[in-house]
C-alpha cells in the first residue's frame, strides 16, 4: 500500500536585497534550513539590468538555473558562453573549480529577469572533476497532462505518469518537475524512496497532503517533506480563481560532511582552506582565472554583493613580494555563511619542517583533548540544522547580540597546505561565536528604533539647508537639474557659446524636456510638530506601509548603511505607460564632497533613481558610512628543510628580480583607458589628443586662439613675399593640398594687396577649421580704424585628419578675421 509523504516543515522565503537592483527569496541555505542534502541553496531571484553577478568562483557543487521570464547571459573562463530565456534551464558543474559570470538582459518593457537557482552538492569523488556547462531548452522539456487536463507536469528530470526524461543534471541523482494545477485539479507524484524532497510554491494557494490532513500553502513557501512515503499529493480548491504553480524537487541524500565557505563546498575544513589558496594563487583548477575577465561582467560598473554578502570589489590582501594575487575581483570576506571572515597573508620567511611538524602535533593534541573552540566555518551533516550550526555563521548576529570585537578571544590552529607543489604551514585563527543574549538584544533593538526615528527628523533638518539650491548632471544626450523643494528636470543642453552659458547648462528650447518629479509642500517632522514615533523607517524591502513621499524624506537602512529617501511624482506624462513620470531620490552622506549628483538611471520605463552625495548628513553620526571590519588573517609560511634553505633563498631572489622586471615592463599607469607615457595617442609626429566631443568652452573674441600657419604673405608695400607649407607636409597633417590651395587663393583675393595668413585651428565642437586673417591699415591708426570696417568675405574650407599645432606667423596691426564653420 502506497503512502503519501507528510509535511516536515513549511515556511515563507523572505525577500531580501541582493547587489544593486536585485531581489532574492532564499529558502535553502539560511539559518532556517541550512541544507537539505544534496541541496545546498535555493534562490528565487529577480534581477534588473545593471545588477547581476559578475565574475565569481565555485568549487565542489553544481548549479541549476531555471528562468521564469526575461533572459540571462552566462560566460566562464573555460570559454563557455550562452543565453537562457524564459522556460530554459542552465546546468553548470563547478567540479575542481570554475569562474563565471551571470548577467541579465534588458527587457523591452523594462521588467526584471526572474528565475530559480538551485545548488546541488557533488559526491566527494566528483568534487575534483573537470567543470562542465550545458543548457536545456524549453522546447526539449516534455509535458504530461493528468486529471482531465487540469494538471500540467513539465518533466525536467525523472519519471511522471508513464513518461520519463532522465537528464544528467549533475553527478548526483535528482528529479525535478514544474507543475501547474488549475482550480479543482489534483495530482499525485511518485518519488524514489529515501530521497529528500521539497516543493517551492510560485503562485496560487496549494493544498499539500491527504484530504484529512491537508495543509494550505500560499506563494513563495518552501515545503519540506519527510523521507518516508511514496508520493506527494497536491490540489487546488475548485472555488479559487487562480492556478497553482510549484516546483517539486527530490534528490538522493549524500552520506558525507558538508563544509561550506561561500561558493566553496567541500568535505573538510582543510579542503576549504586549500580552495581559498588555490583560487587566490590561480592553481589546482583555477589556472585559467589568471588575467581572465568576462565580457558580460564588464557592464557591471558598481560594487555588487554576490548572494547578498560578498563584496565583489574588495581585493584579497597579499603581503610581501610573492606574486600570487589573483586578478579576479571576487572576495568571500563578507559571506554570511562564512562567519568569521578571513584574508590570506603570505609570509616572506620560512619555517623549518621539524618546527612545522611540532606545531601541527601540538594543535592536534589540543583538539583531541577537547580544547578546540567553535569551528571557524559552519558545518552541518543533517537535514535539520542544529542551533549551533544555524547561528555560527550569521555575521549579522555579532552586531545584534552586542559583540564589540569579532577578533576577541581568538586561538589558532595549524594546517599543512600544498600550493603549486610546495608545502605551507598556515595558522588559521578560530573565533568564538558571541553568546546569545535575548534580553540585551531586545533592549538594543528598542534603543535602535528610537535612534532611527531621531535620525529621520535630524536628517530632514539638515537637508533644509539645500533650499533654493540647484544641482546639475550631464549624461550623454541628456542633462538633469535637481532643485531642492522644486522639481527634477530632464532636458537637452543648449551648446555653449553664442550667448549660451557653459554653466549652469541651459535647456535647448527646440528639443523636448521633461519633469521627472515635483516636490510637494514639506511638513516639518520635528518633535514640535509631530511625535517622533511617527517618523517612518524603511528597511529597504519596499513593503513599508508608510512609503517614502516627497513631503518628508524617510530613513532607509540596509545593513549598517543609512540614508534618506524621497519619492517624487507628478512628472510629465509618459507616452509609453500613460502615467506620470516619477523618481526616487537617495541622499547619502559623503564627507569629502560638496553637494553633487552621483548618478541617475531609468530603472523601469519612466521611473528613475537619483543618488545625491552631500556632506550635510555627515553632521549626524547615524548617516556616517559604516566602519570597515577587518578580516582575520590566515598566515602561511613555506615549509623547508635545513638542506633546502640555500635553494629557497636563491628562488626568492629570482622571484624578486622577476617581479622588478615585470613591474618595469608593465608598470605604466592606465587612466581612462589611456596608458600614461606609452605615446600611443600623442608624442609622435602627426599625433595629438583630440578634444573630447562633450568639452564645453568659450570661443575667444574675434575667433581668437592660435593655430598652425599654413600659408602667409606680406603686403605689397613690404614686398609681397609669400611663404607656405608644401604639399607633402600638408598630407602628413592629414590635409588635402587642393582644398588648402583653394582657400589660400580665396583669402589672397579678399586681402586686396594687404598682408594675410591662412591657419588651421580647433573649434569648440572638437573639429578643425581653416581660418583666413587679413592685416588692417597700419598708417590710419586705431582711431580711424575703429570707425570703419573692411569688407569681409568668407575664406573657409573643410579639412580632415590630424595636425600638430604650432604658434607661428607675424601679427602686425589690427586684423580682420575671415572664418566660418562648415
Amino acid at each position: 500500500m502506497s503512502l503519501p509523504r507528510a509535511i516536515q516543515t513549511a515556511f515563507l522565503a523572505m525577500e531580501q536585497s541582493e547587489g544593486v537592483g536585485a531581489r532574492v527569496r532564499r529558502s535553502i541555505g539560511t539559518p532556517r534550513l541550512r541544507n537539505l542534502s544534496p541541496f545546498l541553496m535555493l534562490d528565487h531571484f529577480s534581477v534588473s539590468p545593471g545588477a547581476g553577478f559578475p565574475d565569481h568562483p565555485h568549487r565542489g557543487q553544481a548549479t541549476c538555473t531555471l528562468l521564469l521570464s526575461g533572459a540571462i547571459d552566462h560566460e566562464d573562463f573555460a570559454g563557455n558562453k550562452g543565453t537562457i530565456e524564459a522556460g530554459d534551464l542552465q546546468f553548470m558543474t563547478a567540479g575542481r573549480g570554475i569562474v563565471h559570470a551571470e548577467m541579465p538582459r534588458q527587457n523591452k518593457d523594462g521588467s526584471p529577469n526572474e528565475g530559480m537557482q538551485l545548488w546541488i552538492d557533488l559526491p566527494a569523488k566528483q568534487k575534483a572533476c573537470e567543470p562542465s556547462y550545458h543548457n536545456l531548452r524549453a522546447k526539449e522539456i516534455p509535458v504530461v497532462h493528468v486529471d482531465d487536463g487540469k494538471v500540467a507536469i513539465k518533466i525536467i528530470s525523472g519519471k511522471s505518469h508513464g513518461m520519463e526524461l532522465v537528464k544528467d543534471l549533475a553527478c548526483t541523482p535528482v528529479w525535478m518537475f514544474d507543475l501547474t494545477v488549475k482550480p479543482g485539479g489534483k495530482v499525485r507524484q511518485e518519488l524514489p524512496a529515501g530521497w529528500n524532497a521539497f516543493a517551492y510554491t510560485l503562485a496560487g494557494t496549494i493544498g499539500f497532503g491527504a484530504a484529512e490532513d491537508k495543509t494550505q500553502v500560499g506563494p513563495f513557501h518552501n515545503v519540506v517533506f519527510t523521507q518516508t512515503g511514496d508520493f506527494v499529493e497536491a490540489q487546488v480548491d475548485k472555488d479559487t480563481n487562480e492556478n497553482g504553480r510549484f516546483f517539486l524537487v527530490a534528490g538522493l541524500p549524500l552520506d558525507q560532511k558538508i563544509v561550506q565557505y561561500g561558493p566553496f563546498v567541500l568535505n573538510s575544513q582543510e579542503e576549504v582552506y586549500q580552495a581559498m589558496l588555490d583560487f587566490q594563487s590561480n592553481a589546482n583548477g583555477f589556472e585559467r582565472a589568471k588575467n581572465w575577465r568576462s565580457e558580460i561582467g564588464k557592464s557591471m560598473s558598481v560594487p555588487f554583493n554576490y548572494y547578498g554578502n560578498m563584496k565583489g570589489l574588495m581585493p584579497w590582501l597579499v603581503a610581501g613580494g610573492v606574486a600570487l594575487a589573483s586578478s579576479s575581483v571576487f572576495s568571500v570576506h563578507d559571506d554570511f555563511l562564512a562567519f568569521p571572515q578571513y584574508e590570506i597573508v603570505f609570509s616572506e620567511s620560512f619555517i623549518l619542517d621539524k618546527e612545522a611538524e611540532s606545531q601541527i602535533r601540538h594543535a592536534a593534541s589540543k583538539s583531541s583533548a577537547g580544547a578546540q573552540s567553535a569551528s571557524a566555518i559552519s558545518e552541518n551533516v543533517s537535514a535539520e540544522p542544529s542551533e549551533t550550526s544555524a547561528e555560527l555563521s550569521n555575521r549579522r548576529q555579532s552586531s545584534e547580540d552586542g559583540a564589540s570585537n569579532p577578533h576577541a578571544d581568538t586561538t589558532s590552529s595549524y594546517h599543512s597546505m600544498i600550493l603549486k607543489g610546495r608545502p605551507y604551514l598556515c595558522s588559521i585563527p578560530t573565533v568564538e561565536t558571541p553568546i546569545r543574549n535575548d534580553t540585551v538584544k531586545a533592549k538594543d533593538k528598542a534603543e535602535e528604533a528610537a535612534e532611527l526615528a531621531r535620525a529621520t527628523t535630524r536628517g530632514w533638518e539638515l537637508l533644509k539647508d539645500m533650499e533654493g539650491n540647484c544641482m546639475y548632471f550631464i549624461s550623454g544626450w541628456w542633462s538633469y537639474s535637481f532643485c531642492y523643494n522644486t522639481d527634477v528636470k530632464q532636458f537637452h543642453q543648449l551648446p555653449p557659446g553664442k550667448g549660451a552659458p557653459i554653466f549652469p547648462p541651459a535647456a535647448d528650447p527646440s528639443t523636448p524636456s521633461y519633469i521627472l518629479g515635483k516636490f510637494e509642500k514639506a511638513q516639518d517632522p520635528s518633535p514640535r510638530k509631530q511625535k517622533s514615533k511617527n517618523a517612518q523607517i524603511d528597511s529597504g524591502d519596499g513593503k513599508n506601509a508608510n512609503s517614502p513621499s516627497s513631503k518628508t524624506p524617510q530613513l532607509r537602512a540596509k545593513g549598517d548603511l543609512r540614508y534618506l529617501v524621497q519619492t517624487l511624482s507628478g512628472g510629465t506624462t509618459c507616452d509609453l505607460t500613460g502615467r506620470d513620470r516619477k523618481i526616487e531620490i537617495q541622499f547619502h552622506c559623503h564627507p569629502q564632497s560638496a553637494d553633487r549628483i552621483g548618478w541617475i538611471k531609468e530603472v523601469t520605463t519612466c521611473s528613475y533613481l537619483m543618488v545625491i552625495y552631500t556632506p550635510r548628513l555627515c553632521n549626524d553620526v547615524a548617516f556616517l558610512p559604516p566602519r570597515e571590519n577587518k578580516a582575520n588573517p590566515i598566515a602561511c609560511r613555506e615549509i623547508v628543510s635545513e638542506s633546502e634553505i640555500p635553494e629557497w633563498r636563491k628562488r626568492k631572489s629570482r622571484e624578486a628580480e622577476r617581479k622588478l622586471v615585470s613591474a618595469s615592463s608593465a608598470g605604466r599607469p592606465v587612466v581612462g583607458g589611456i596608458e600614461i607615457g606609452g605615446m600611443k595617442h600623442v608624442g609622435k609626429e602627426g599625433q595629438r589628443l583630440e578634444t573630447p566631443p562633450n568639452a564645453a568652452f568659450e570661443m575667444p573674441p574675434n575667433g581668437g586662439g592660435k593655430g598652425e600657419v599654413l600659408a602667409e604673405q606680406e603686403s605689397k608695400d613690404k614686398g609681397g613675399k609669400m611663404r607656405k607649407i608644401g604639399d607633402e607636409e600638408l598630407k602628413k597633417r592629414g590635409l588635402d593640398p587642393r582644398t588648402v590651395e583653394e582657400a589660400r587663393q580665396e583669402v589672397a583675393g579678399a586681402a586686396g594687396g594687404k598682408g594675410w595668413k591662412l591657419e588651421i585651428i580647433d573649434d569648440v565642437e572638437g573639429g578643425r577649421q581653416l581660418r583666413g586673417i587679413v592685416d588692417g591699415n597700419d598708417e590710419e591708426g586705431s582711431e580711424e580704424g575703429n570707425g570703419e570696417e573692411a569688407d569681409e568675405e568668407d575664406a573657409e574650407s573643410e579639412a580632415e585628419g590630424e595636425v600638430e599645432g604650432e604658434e607661428n606667423g607675424p601679427q602686425e596691426g589690427s586684423e580682420e578675421v575671415y572664418q566660418d564653420e562648415l
